[in-house]
């Protein structure tokens, strides 16, 4: 991932010595079309604090018995996007434009204590992807005759899904399982949010432009349902659907506090749990991305 980052700067500092043709003897084209590639960061908030207590579980666990404790936690961070737009230009300087783009990442964590008498392996591997569709309007300004700076603004729909996938086990030496349990969720949720960006656009001629942006985008993702399925291996499974709540549930070991995820059609009132929400994850991500558009 950080080899991405270098290249997109080094690219971007090479769009300025690039041979730009003038585009005065150019005709004005009303529609367009765009693609483009970049990074995007990749926050859900609720989910991202979910992973973080599950790592905090595991530290004050491996502390209380006085186990070793190898491997850390990471948080979902950066995403490969892909986007496609078709734009109408009222004028030079105006012009709107509708387009989808789709990105996904993915974080696979393994952590394993160890003690003289007892092996534990966890596993907590979260995936989000989301499709994604924008309408925006631009405003162009010429700083040179083929470059020019352009804002745009509008709102988006989302379509996010969120998968986890967790898997626990006691084994020995050998790695033989003793025993194990494995649960996955399946998350979804559909919400409108907002997105801005600013960016440079360079006149290659021939109809062809090149632009780089970025863009920052926010969305309240307030309404989440789910699908959870865990089993064992004294072949017990358990299977549920509904809505998805964050839940905070007492440990009787270390004396504290955890979320979790819980799906469930009613608000989960067990006697361990302290707190119950629904789960309200706000999407905030920054992205930049390079691409070109092309005059029909």
């Amino acid at each position: 991932m950080k080899n991405k980052v270098i290249f997109f700067i080094i690219l971007l500092l090479l769009l300025a010595f690039l041979p730009y043709k003038s585009r005065a003897d150019s005709n004005f084209s009303r529609i367009s079309f765009k693609f483009s590639f970049g990074l995007t960061s990749n926050f859900i908030s609720d989910l991202e604090n979910v992973g973080e207590n599950w790592s905090m579980y595991l530290t004050d666990f491996s502390n209380l018995l006085e186990m070793e404790k190898a491997g850390t936690y990471k948080n979902l961070n950066f995403a490969s996007n892909y986007e496609s737009e078709f734009m109408f230009n009222f004028s030079e300087n105006i012009a709107i434009g509708i387009g989808v783009g789709y990105f996904q990442s993915d974080q696979n964590n393994r952590i394993v204590l160890r003690s003289e008498k007892d092996n534990f392996l966890y596993k907590f591997n979260p995936k989000s992807k989301t499709l994604f569709v924008n309408f925006t309007a631009y405003y162009f300004y010429s700083i040179f005759n083929n470059i020019k700076l352009y804002v745009k603004f509008g709102p988006n729909f989302h379509f996010t899904e969120a998968k986890i996938s967790t898997f626990n086990s006691l084994y020995n030496g050998l790695l033989s399982d003793l025993y194990w349990e494995k649960t996955k969720w399946d998350l979804n949720n559909k919400s409108f949010g907002l997105n801005g960006s600013i960016g440079y656009e360079f006149d290659l001629g021939q109809n062809l432009l090149l632009f780089c942006e970025g863009k920052v985008t926010y969305c309240a993702l307030k309404t989440w349902n789910g699908h959870m399925i865990t089993n064992n291996s004294d072949r017990i499974e358990d299977e549920n659907s509904g809505n998805v709540w964050i839940i905070e549930v007492s440990d009787h070991k270390t004396g504290k506090s955890y979320k979790q995820i819980s799906i469930n059609n009613e608000m989960p009132s067990d006697a361990n749990v302290n707190k119950a929400r629904r789960l309200k994850g706000e999407f905030r991500s920054f992205s930049f991305s390079v691409g070109l558009r092309i005059r029909l």
